[in-house]
């Protein structure tokens, strides 16, 4: 039982410890995949492997790099607020990419300092493409938006947005590999049709979406009535305890054009 994330704000021991307070069972940090940590192993398996990048996001995201040897450095001497500031940045030449991750701090300054590096070339590492999360019947900015600022401030093109979270191809392969995951007997739970839907499908794996977190039985529907079979969950379940329970579950049926619930 892997327990993937693309949560970044926090460290896989943090979250293992906040699964196990809610109820869980001999959880491991080594059981825990957060976006942070799908960030750090994919920097350190480059060639040559990156040694240093700039950082926007939490301690947690910070701690995953480092602990992969990856120097991280912040908001250059207090940052940016004017054009003179700017001008006279002096940026760091060992900087070799720009990696976000969800900041609640994100400042027009941190904007400022990681568009003069994205600049000069390196790649913008994405922790996590989710635009937005359910809050309180609110949709509260995410990591997708914070990308989406840095991309159109520095014209960043395609081919230097790497994502490292779900639904990363590099991550289903670096979870296949590296837990020797056998792919029939593998299934993606999850509540988000565009990131874990997608990341089991795209790993080859059966997916179920359950309808107690962002996805809704309308987003369900909808999706199945695309023709994009990335978006097709396998099983609805109508909540988490509907995975061992056995009650609540909707298998699909059918294909394109027709919801087949």
């Amino acid at each position: 039982m892997l327990y993937v994330t693309n949560n970044s704000a926090r460290t896989r021991k943090a979250v293992a410890e906040k699964l196990m307070g809610l109820g869980f069972s001999a959880i491991k940090e080594e059981d825990v995949v957060t976006s942070g940590w799908a960030a750090a192993e994919y920097l350190a398996s480059q060639q040559p492997p990156c040694r240093k990048a700039f950082v926007i996001g939490s301690p947690a995201l910070v701690s995953e790099l480092q602990a992969r040897g990856i120097a991280c450095v912040t908001e250059a001497g207090g940052g940016v607020s004017s054009e003179a500031e700017f001008a006279a940045l002096e940026l760091d030449a060992e900087v070799e990419a720009v990696v976000s991750g969800w900041d609640p701090a994100f400042t027009w300054s941190k904007l400022a300092v990681a568009a003069a590096y994205l600049q000069t070339g390196v790649p913008l590492i994405g922790t996590n493409p989710d635009c937005a999360n359910s809050v309180a019947g609110r949709l509260m900015p995410e990591n997708g938006a914070q990308l989406a600022a840095l991309v159109a401030a520095a014209q960043v093109p395609p081919e230097r947005q790497i994502i490292v979270g779900k639904p990363s191809p590099q991550l289903v392969e670096t979870l296949v590999n590296k837990w020797s995951l056998v792919r029939e007997r593998t299934i993606m739970v999850g509540d988000r049709i565009d990131t874990d839907i997608v990341f089991g499908n795209r790993a080859g794996i059966a997916t179920a979406l359950v309808l107690s977190g962002v996805a809704s039985q309308e987003d369900a529907e909808a999706a199945l009535s695309t023709r994009d079979k990335e978006k097709w969950p396998r099983y609805i379940l109508s909540n988490l305890h509907s995975v061992v329970s056995g009650v609540g579950i909707q298998e699909r049926r059918g294909g394109a054009g027709d919801a087949g619930l």
